[in-house]
């Protein structure tokens, strides 16, 4: 696999630590990110979780990856991820987890694989406290087309509606993006613009993570392999993070919707700063939200952040006008 930024330590953040440990396996994945990334085509489709309908002219999107931090105990646990919520799980005693798409255990393995590399990511950027822990998920409990994070057990529930949701590492990372903001903020998400930015932080989350693998395919494009089941735009997208909607008169009153203003200004926020301060910057805000969070205070704990973590001038004045130009109050 590729190998994750090592970076410099960050004012106020703990350093980097290797944190590599216990039992290792192999698996196979897609790699990177979904299928339609992997293979850099968009005419794939589902066709009912058949193997081959990601097999095209001899070429798959399949790659055997190492999988660190397992337990030992066969089934897919370890530091940061664990599959015991699914009903049906995969054993290997081996630590060997090889499956094609027809087979629960390839989801099973999707979502411990990119899980692990999500919280490796935020452990590499200098946080020791942001959802540092074993993220519990299933695969095989929701036959609908959706995911979602439950707060009151802490878990992530993949569906299987469609193209499986855990076949797309968009989708995994953002329900891991919920999980990260219940971890950080108390009680988070009590108002209609708090569940708004989480969301839209999700999609970041996602985009950002999806970037460092994928080559520059489609990067603002989001779930594109879960996609194929229901959208109509070319590529097929979940959503974007390059739209322009505009604060207030864009909100809509629907998160998933709404929180498209965020992401997308996070977006430029990572075009004009660099991706690693952006993500670094964007997880150290989040400590300064309340449960009930709005766009402008929001906004303004971003820029704070942004001083506090000693960016340039010319960094907090970028992150500054992005925010203002998406009608953000920022009061300094």
């Amino acid at each position: 696999m590729a190998d994750l930024c090592a970076c410099a330590d960050r004012k106020g953040l703990a350093p980097a630590r290797d944190l590599n440990r216990y039992a290792t396996g192999t698996r196979k994945v897609f790699y990177p990110v979904n299928a339609v990334v992997a293979m850099k085509d968009n005419s794939l489709r589902d066709q009912n979780d058949a193997a081959s309908a990601v097999v095209v002219q001899g070429k798959n999107p399949y790659q055997s990856v190492t999988l660190d931090r397992l337990d030992g105990s066969g089934f897919l646990d370890g530091t940061y991820a664990s599959s015991s919520a699914s009903k049906l799980r995969v054993f290997s005693a081996s630590q060997t987890f090889v499956f094609d798409r027809s087979s629960d255990g390839f989801s099973e393995t999707m979502a411990y694989y990119y899980l692990d590399y999500a919280q490796r990511y935020i452990q590499l950027l200098g946080f020791t406290n942001v959802n540092n822990r074993q993220q519990v998920f299933s695969v095989d409990r929701s036959k609908q087309d959706n995911s979602f994070y439950r707060s009151t057990k802490k878990t992530i529930t993949y569906g299987t509606g469609g193209v499986d949701d855990a076949e797309d590492a968009d989708v995994i990372w953002h329900e891991y993006g919920h999980a990260i903001l219940d971890d950080q903020v108390a009680d988070y998400g009590t108002t209609s613009e708090a569940n708004s930015i989480g969301e839209g932080f999700g999609d970041y989350w996602a985009g950002t993570l999806g970037a460092q693998l994928s080559g520059g395919f489609q990067d603002a494009c989001l779930a594109e392999w879960d996609a194929t089941s229901y959208s109509s735009t070319v590529p097929p997208c979940l959503r974007r993070l390059d739209g322009t909607k505009h604060y207030p008169e864009s909100v809509v009153g629907e998160v998933h919707d709404d929180g498209e203003m965020w992401s997308a200004a996070l977006w430029q926020i990572r075009a004009a700063i660099g991706a690693t301060k952006a993500d670094t910057v964007i997880l150290q805000h989040h400590f300064d939200l309340t449960h009930d969070t709005s766009f402008d205070q929001a906004a303004n704990a971003l820029v704070t952040a942004a001083i506090n973590l000693g960016y340039s001038a010319s960094e907090v004045s970028a992150i500054l006008t992005i925010l203002q130009n998406r009608g953000l109050t920022v009061a300094l």
